[in-house]
C-alpha cells in the first residue's frame, strides 16, 4: 500500500511540474487599434488598447467582439523608457490609421487582458 501511494505521489509531482513548463501560447497579431485608454495602473501608467480582429490568449470572446479581454493588451509603465515609445506609437497610429504590429507575452491580467513583447508597424 505505502508503494503504491508513493508512487501516485510522484506522478502527481511530475504531471504539476511538466504543467508549469509547458511553453506560454503568447498571441502574434496585426490590426488597426479601435479602442485605446490611459490610466492609473496597479504599479505604473497603463495603456490598454483593442486591436481589430485579434485572438490573445486571454479573455473570452463573449457575445460581442471587443469584450473586455480578447483581443485586448495591456501594459503599465507607459511614462518612462519602452513603454512612452509604445504610447507614441499606439497614438500615431490610431491618428493615421495605420495597422500595428503586436506580440503578446502570454500572460494575462486581473482583467483578462494580455501583456505586450512588442509593438511595431509592419511593412
Amino acid at each position: 500500500m505505502k508503494k503504491i501511494v508513493s508512487v501516485i505521489t510522484f506522478a502527481a509531482i511530475s504531471f504539476t511540474a511538466l504543467l508549469m513548463a509547458a511553453p506560454v501560447l503568447a498571441s502574434n497579431n496585426t490590426g488597426q487599434i479601435q479602442s485605446l485608454y490611459f490610466g492609473p495602473g496597479a504599479y505604473a501608467p497603463r495603456t490598454e488598447f483593442y486591436v481589430a480582429q485579434a485572438t490573445t490568449t486571454c479573455g473570452n470572446p463573449g457575445a460581442y467582439p471587443g469584450a473586455y479581454g480578447f483581443g485586448w493588451y495591456a501594459f503599465e509603465g507607459m511614462d518612462s523608457g519602452l513603454g512612452k515609445v509604445w504610447a507614441a506609437a499606439l497614438l500615431a497610429a490610431q491618428a493615421q490609421r495605420r495597422a500595428i504590429v503586436i506580440s503578446g507575452n502570454g500572460k494575462c491580467d486581473g482583467w483578462g487582458m494580455e501583456g505586450v513583447t512588442s509593438i511595431g508597424f509592419p511593412p
